[in-house]
């Protein structure tokens, strides 16, 4: 018997508390099922940009050999306004999906989210603080 279903992951930073929230696909053959999801280095942008400062070489071997990877964008805090930064948080998703394809990882298994500014790392409002904000995760759901 198959069963296919999402997955709903919560990513905990050090303290405990929810960094992220990830919603995946579940494919099942009757057995209960691990998921193990691997969040990847964070890649940073500058203020407004869609380009990441660095390349994100490393991420190009692990993505290929996953069955799914899941790229979220977000914003900085308090800049903008909500529209904006959700458009702007999914297009820094997109441009890493569109790297990632120009590397020859199977788009069809790459997704890209924008969540705006619903999950900054740093609350502070100077700008330093702010840099962190503005960055793509990539989750990695380890191929079989």
């Amino acid at each position: 018997m198959l069963a296919v279903g999402t997955c709903t992951v919560q990513v905990l930073n050090a303290g405990g508390a929810v960094q992220s929230v990830v919603r995946t696909s579940v494919l099942t053959s009757g057995k209960q099922v691990g998921l193990t999801l691997l969040k990847r280095p964070t890649i940073l942008f500058d203020k407004y940009s869609v380009t990441p400062t660095s390349e994100p070489k490393s991420l190009v071997n692990t993505a290929s050999r996953a069955s799914e990877v899941i790229i979220v964008g977000h914003t900085a805090m308090f800049t903008g306004n909500s529209e904006e930064n959700t458009s702007l948080s999914l297009l820094r998703a997109k441009e890493i999906r569109k790297y990632l394809v120009s590397k020859k990882v199977d788009g069809s298994k790459i997704r890209a989210i924008g969540i705006a500014a619903r999950q900054p790392i740093a609350r502070k409002l100077i700008e330093t603080s702010q840099f962190v904000n503005r960055r793509v995760e990539v989750y990695i759901v380890p191929g079989s």
